[in-house]
């Protein structure tokens, strides 16, 4: 059926209009906030167009970066690995209810990956009050800094370990 159709590809939909939303505003040299903002906007307005689709959400990890410096923002469980001297330095937080549970306590970082609710996210696009996460202030890059974006699809069968052996 095409309602069954739709719903099949509801995330892949949300994820295509989100990054044309994204590549969009970077030509215009969109902030963050603003870039987000429009990709929540188009995932929105897909929804409006296709009642079916109301419910289409995802997430988002952003990078800009000119050479000298780097931010970025996410909202969801995509993720961004800094990594400097061949180690993770930084990396996002999910917005994500396993997340929440680390946080808590009531879960070790380790089970994350292969807890049963750990596709449950707290925050999306294409929910109006989707807000993303903000790296603040920018980070000073350095000459063999790498940046790793990366989906669950990636991240839940690849430890941070296996990264750093990868990138070293």
């Amino acid at each position: 059926s095409v309602v069954g159709e739709l719903a099949a590809t509801q995330p892949e939909r949300a994820a295509r209009i989100a990054v044309d939303a994204v590549l969009a505003g970077i030509g215009g040299g969109g902030t963050l906030p603003a870039l987000f903002e429009a990709a929540n906007s188009a995932i929105i307005e897909a929804q409006r167009e296709k009642p079916p689709l109301h419910q289409m959400r995802t997430t988002l990890v952003v990078l800009l970066a000119n050479g000298h410096q780097a931010t970025w923002a996410h909202a969801g469980d995509s993720r961004l690995y800094f990594l400097r001297e061949g180690r993770i330095a930084a990396q996002t937080r999910d917005h994500s209810f396993t997340q929440a549970m680390v946080d808590a306590g009531r879960i070790a970082p380790e089970a994350v990956r292969h807890h049963e609710d750990r596709s449950r996210l707290l925050r999306t696009l294409g929910a109006p009050e989707a807000k993303p996460e903000l790296a603040t202030p920018p980070l000073i890059v350095q000459p063999g800094d790498a940046f790793l974006l990366a989906s669950d699809g990636f991240w839940e069968p690849v430890t941070e370990r296996e990264m750093e052996i990868e990138y070293a």
